[in-house]
């Protein structure tokens, strides 16, 4: 039962890290991303967490025109729509049979690159096709049918205007769609839209591939998606990697001054799962340090809990470790309260009771209590 247990642990942290762990966390590699490019931040922030990825290993193509496959994949990547084609075929390749379901166009079949999220924004009323029958997936979208397309996803998300910064009212206001003047309306309220030094939204105009990551980074942003790039040098100590990790999780707006520890605790939580991964090789050099965690991006639990502890340390937060003979976890102080917190299997300030009591299940423990005391359904 306990390996059991341990199993399902290892294997739900593994998920958690798999869909961004080690994107590119810079734009360094791109040749036509030129030093210090307005759309530059946003772009380090949308390759790290996986949202866009480059035309070639060398080329972002910023002014490239982005089609309608690819701004549905982008914003779903985003918005973390699940794959369901990767689900399908993973049954597939254990030997079940699997009865593809309809399509909701008659251009963008089940397997094509642009079908998972299409199927999502279609489902769930985001973005809808050119007719019935056709989405158009190779056809340039722009800037309104863009901005109505997010402004039924954040409609849908029950959007709180007080997470976005507005623009000014749009200089070309005239010129947008009769069927697109409210979601532009909203685009405005919220900031989402890249203007020009007019002050034009440019209704009808193609979305480039730059501004495109610039408005699904700013939704991201709002709503704390995804995670803040940090670039490390090798050369970095593992203190140096805390304090630049801290300095851009401040700067970002991650953390501030007026959260609790326990806040701040749980975002160096969330980035560490996100950008560390479990070496189930047990191969790797340096796991077992906060280096291989913070800097390498590859650890073992006794790695995971050293590496944050330091970052907790850089909040001034009282921290030390636990241990058993195959195992080693965080005891941290936030706010006068005694917390155990385990970023190797995933779990956040339980009480010490709990945590030694997962430490001790045996083939009697009832996986029940264990998925209850963990919130797992």
């Amino acid at each position: 039962m306990k390996k059991f247990v341990s199993l399902i642990l290892s294997l739900a942290v593994f998920l958690s890290l798999a869909p961004c762990a080690f994107a590119a966390s810079g734009v360094g590699d791109f040749t036509d991303v030129p030093s210090g490019a307005w759309y530059a931040e946003d772009l380090a922030y949308a390759l790290h967490n996986g949202y866009i990825s480059g035309t070639s290993a060398t080329t972002f193509s910023p002014e490239a025109p982005v089609t309608r496959g690819q701004f549905v994949t982008i914003l779903g990547r985003m918005a973390g729509a699940e794959r369901l084609s990767l689900t399908a075929n993973y049954f597939i390749a254990q030997g079940y049979t699997f009865k593809a379901p309809d399509d909701s166009y008659k251009d963008v079949k089940f397997g094509s690159p642009y079908w998972d999220y299409v199927e999502w924004a279609a489902k769930n009323g985001i973005m809808g096709g050119t007719n019935k029958d056709m989405f158009s997936p190779d056809t340039p979208i722009t800037v309104e049918q863009m901005g109505t397309a997010i402004a039924n996803l954040l409609n849908i998300d029950a959007i709180e205007l007080g997470k976005f910064k507005p623009s000014a009212a749009y200089a070309d206001t005239s010129s947008i769609s009769e069927w697109a003047v409210e979601s532009m309306a909203l685009m405005q309220k919220c900031g989402l839209l890249v203007v020009d030094s007019a002050g034009n939204v440019n209704p009808h105009k193609n979305v480039t591939r730059a501004e495109c990551t610039v408005s699904v980074v700013r939704i991201a942003r709002a709503y704390n998606l995804g995670t803040v790039p940090v670039v490390r040098q090798k050369s970095d100590t593992a203190e140096v990697a805390a304090k630049k990790i801290h300095e851009a999780l401040w700067t970002a707006g991650v953390l501030n001054s007026n959260m609790t520890q326990k806040d701040k605790a749980r975002v160096y939580f969330d980035w560490l799962k996100a950008n560390c991964q479990y070496d189930f090789s047990f191969s790797k050099s340096r796991t077992h340090e906060a280096y291989g965690a913070l800097v390498n991006g590859v650890a073992v639990c006794d790695g995971f809990t050293k590496g944050y502890n330091l970052l907790l340390e850089t909040e001034g937060i009282e921290c030390s470790y636990a241990t058993t003979p195959d195992h080693m976890w965080t005891v941290a102080t936030l706010d006068n309260v005694v917390y155990h917190i385990d970023v190797t299997n995933g779990y956040f300030c339980l009480t010490p009771e709990d945590m030694w009591w997962l430490q001790s299940i045996d083939d009697s423990t009832d996986l029940d209590e264990v998925f209850d005391l963990l919130g797992w359904d």
